[in-house]
């Protein structure tokens, strides 16, 4: 990223027709090199904790995800899909999505990655392209 941007995450969580509330949860993590982003979606047709998800989601990342992880894009996507399994071997699918993204101080590009249904995009007419 240049040196003159500021660095701005912004989220949108744009509520569907068949609930009264959102249940999406945003964490953000800083490294000294950059930002991971952790953003997740409950679904509301199965009925779980969505607290304890994202508290367990937040507890895997900071056990696993270090500073050496994310300076290596392999790595970082490896221990991922690890979280990933170890998610879905407490809660069954479809009872949410996320998405992880890390977004590095220095550098042109950011990684991660999206776990059902969330969008990560440009935001144009209420859509994520």
């Amino acid at each position: 990223m240049n040196d003159n941007l500021e660095l701005k995450i912004e989220c949108y969580s744009l509520q569907g027709r068949a609930r009264s509330t959102n249940q999406d949860f945003t964490s953000i993590y800083e490294y000294p090199d950059g930002v991971l982003v952790s953003l997740a979606d409950i679904a509301t047709a199965v009925p779980f904790d969505d607290c304890e998800f994202v508290s367990n989601l937040n507890k895997e990342i900071t056990q696993s995800i270090s500073q050496e992880s994310l300076n290596d894009k392999n790595v970082f996507l490896s221990q991922l899909i690890q979280i990933v399994e170890q998610l879905k071997k407490v809660y069954r699918k479809g009872c949410a999505s996320f998405i992880i993204l890390y977004i590095p101080y220095h550098g042109e590009q950011v990684w991660g990655l999206t776990v059902g249904d969330a969008r990560l995009g440009q935001l144009t007419k209420q859509y994520v392209e």
